[in-house]
């Protein structure tokens, strides 16, 4: 499993080793495949607005985004690095963002960075939030993996 980061903002406050340890433990329980490529971008807001308007045509800034390969014809969002694995696909997570929720809960960035990589790689995976069904089941599993780990208390 190959797991990059890429940081275009002040990470101070996430602990990256922590998160890609996170991330691994949802793509190989979710996924079933250690062959899987993810990119993970922290980013600003002002880059979370663009991807949105030009993959969604939404004109707005938004926390997150995971774009799985299947949706992008094999145009990459982010670089890849070349290796064994496949592209699962690309997530975008407005560090900005997560640090103006956080400041209003009880979660500490790093929870809250944690809760919307857990929620895209589940994207990844194929789970979405379309039905209310749907929505119980991602909540459930987002839930499940944040206890798992010592990043939520």
């Amino acid at each position: 499993m190959n797991i990059n980061f890429i940081t275009e903002c002040d990470t101070q406050g996430i602990d990256l080793k922590d998160l890609h340890s996170l991330a691994e433990t949802v793509l190989a329980k979710e996924c079933e495949d250690d062959s899987v490529q993810v990119t993970v971008l922290l980013t600003s807001d002002e880059v979370l607005k663009e991807l949105n308007f030009k993959f969604f045509g939404i004109d707005e800034p938004t926390d997150v985004l995971a774009f799985p390969d299947t949706i992008q014809d094999d145009v990459f969002v982010f670089p890849q690095q070349s290796s064994d694995s496949y592209s699962l696909g690309d997530i975008a997570i407005s560090v900005p963002n997560a640090g103006r929720k956080a400041s209003n809960s009880i979660f500490s960035l790093q929870e809250e960075v944690a809760h919307l990589l857990t929620h895209a790689c589940l994207h990844l995976c194929g789970f979405d939030h379309e039905t209310a069904k749907e929505t119980r089941v991602m909540q459930k599993k987002e839930e499940n993996y944040l206890k798992s780990t010592k990043i939520h208390t």
